[in-house]
Formats: C-alpha cells, structure tokens, sequence
C-alpha cells in the first residue's frame, strides 16, 4: 500500500502541476505577449513531454484504483456508498475523464499539427500559408482542451484532499 500511495501522490503531483504550470501560466503568457505556442509544443513534443505526462496520469490512476480496491475490501458498497467512499470517486473519475480528454482530444489535435508542420516544412508556400491556420486553431483545441482537464485535475485534488474528513 506504501508503494502504490507513493506513485499515486508522486505521479499525479507532477501530472496536476505540469498541466497547472502549462494551462495557468505558459500558455496564457505566451499569449498575451502575443508570442506563438508552435516552438514550446515542438519542444514539448521533442521531449515526449505529453507520453511522459500520459504515463504519469496513468500510472497514478491505475495505482490509486487498486488502492481504492484493497481500501473498500473489493469496492463493496458500504464504502463505496460512504462519504469518504464517494469522495475518492468522484476524484478518481474526474482523473479519468481528465485523462480521456487528454488522450481522445489534445494527443490526436498535437499529432495532427506536427504533421501539418511537418507538410510545412516539406513543401513550403510562398505568401500566405492556410496550413498556419489549420495549426493555430489545433493549437487551441488543445489549449482549451486543457482547461477543462485542469478543472477536472483541482477536482480530483480537491475530493481526494478531504475525502478522510467528510
């Protein structure tokens, strides 16, 4: 149980506070100085920044899951049914969707504007390019498409947070 609260609180700290950092603070920056998002997502993409903050969000939901499961002697609905039970899954779905959203919308939306650069780079336009429009409006999928998981990311900090005092 020692190991598995570690990575949970370990993997999800880092997954909340990169998306905070990214959504709160990077992106809005950048914006309001009128500077383009494209070079931090290429060096966020030459990092494997978004599979590592993947793995991380998965990892932690998978380890707190199965802390969950010994927790409520097999997820039997007396706990469940508890306060302290519903705390833990309402945090634990709002994770979840969290983590659907980033993998059903902003990874394909991210995949999508690498390869319309990367079609830019190849055969480049001379003028006015429409593919830098077809970037710029993934670019903000993916932006608002974070401000939702990082809603539901501080609800499920927020639950798991005071779940034990419900």
């Amino acid at each position: 149980m020692v190991v598995l609260r570690l990575v949970h609180i370990v993997l999800g700290a880092l997954w909340v506070g990169s998306v905070f950092a990214l959504t709160a603070v990077v992106a809005p920056g950048m914006q309001a100085l009128g500077l383009p998002l494209d070079p931090v997502m290429r060096t966020l993409e030459h990092r494997k920044f978004p599979q590592l903050m993947m793995t991380f969000a998965g990892l932690s939901i998978l380890a707190g899951l199965a802390m969950l499961y010994k927790l409520s002697n097999g997820f039997q609905a007396a706990f469940m049914g508890s306060h302290f039970g519903s705390a833990l899954s309402f945090g634990g779905l709002c994770a979840i969707l969290a983590l659907v959203i980033g993998a059903s919308v902003q990874a394909p939306s991210a995949a999508r504007a690498k390869a319309i650069r990367l079609d830019m780079k190849n055969t480049p336009r001379q003028g006015e390019d429409p593919r830098q429009a077809a970037v710029s409006a993934l670019q903000r999928r993916i932006v608002t498409a974070g401000r939702v998981v990082l809603i539901l990311l501080l609800l499920t900090v927020s639950a798991m947070a005071v779940a034990r005092y419900l």
